[in-house]
């Protein structure tokens, strides 16, 4: 028998409060951020500087409008922390020691392109912990820190440029490091602590143009290692070096490369030079830039 009609109304009302309730309950919205006075105190130090005033009267309106972060002087990272920061495309983190980094620590920044460590020292780091950051794809790094350094830290991103110098404080590089950055244009490595670079670290790097070495010891089988994958090359940098050991003919594959900068000693350079008739020329010095 149908219902009358005011008691059909209150239950399709009654039904449509449920689903409301039910949606509300089930949903994210900007109530459920962490709120800013709840963050990483030197974040929330930050806020109340860049807006002059405390931070209970900081709105989401307001964090959603950050387009840049500067950060240093942090003792650790929350869930949370960046919930919010939709606009940032640029962020520094410097001076710091992250004794505690949860594995969604960066979670929040979706529009960060490009980001600046510099004097870093992490505990631990977790597992991919840019994974978060699809659009990442500058990263410059200075003076890192880390026990170790795990082989997914670039899971996540579209890293295209990488300068990274982290002078003693990473013992080593891990070969499987780039196995998920491959459409690098860029590398440019410096390190005192580690003076070799391991088997296949550029193995999938077919689209990288440049590359710096910084103190990295060569020899022709390191040299093979490092160039033979990368055939994209159009300049390469070898700084700071004593002897660069690089055999002939290991660049009959790639026709772009137009300039190899050194500093130190070539001892076949005569032969490289005549074998690729100055279709590469060799230039012992600094490139004019980089």
């Amino acid at each position: 028998m149908p219902l009358p009609f005011p008691t059909m109304t209150k239950s399709i009302l009654g039904m449509g409060l449920l689903l409301l309730t039910a949606v509300l309950i089930g949903s994210p919205s900007a109530s459920a951020m962490t709120p800013i006075c709840g963050r990483t105190y030197g974040i929330v130090e930050y806020l109340e500087l860049i807006f002059d005033k405390p931070c209970n009267q900081i709105t989401d309106a307001e964090i959603g409008g950050v387009q840049y972060l500067s950060l240093s002087k942090l003792n650790g990272l929350k869930p949370g922390d960046f919930d919010g920061f939709t606009s940032v495309s640029n962020m520094t983190l410097s001076g710091s020691n992250l004794t505690d980094v949860p594995a969604s620590a960066f979670s929040g920044l979706v529009s960060l392109r490009k980001m600046y460590f510099s004097s870093i020292t992490f505990n631990k780091i977790p597992d991919a912990p840019f994974a978060e950051l699809p659009l990442l794809n500058e990263m410059i790094i200075y003076d890192l820190e880390v026990p170790d350094l795990p082989d997914n830290f670039f899971q996540g991103t579209d890293l295209r440029v990488l300068i990274f110098d982290s002078d003693q404080g990473v013992p080593r590089l891990p070969a499987d490091l780039f196995q998920h950055s491959p459409r690098l244009r860029r590398v440019d490595l410096g390190n005192s602590g580690y003076k070799t670079l391991p088997a296949g670290l550029f193995r999938n790097l077919i689209y990288l143009q440049r590359l710096a070495l910084t103190n990295i010891e060569m020899d022709e089988e390191s040299a093979r290692a490092i160039f033979e994958p990368l055939v994209g090359l159009s300049k390469v940098w070898l700084n700071y070096g004593g002897t660069w050991h690089i055999p002939d003919g290991i660049f009959n594959q790639h026709p772009q490369l137009s300039h190899i900068y050194y500093d130190g000693t070539i001892p076949q350079l005569a032969a490289l030079e005549k074998s690729y008739q100055g279709k590469i020329a060799f230039i012992q010095g600094d490139p004019p830039q980089w």
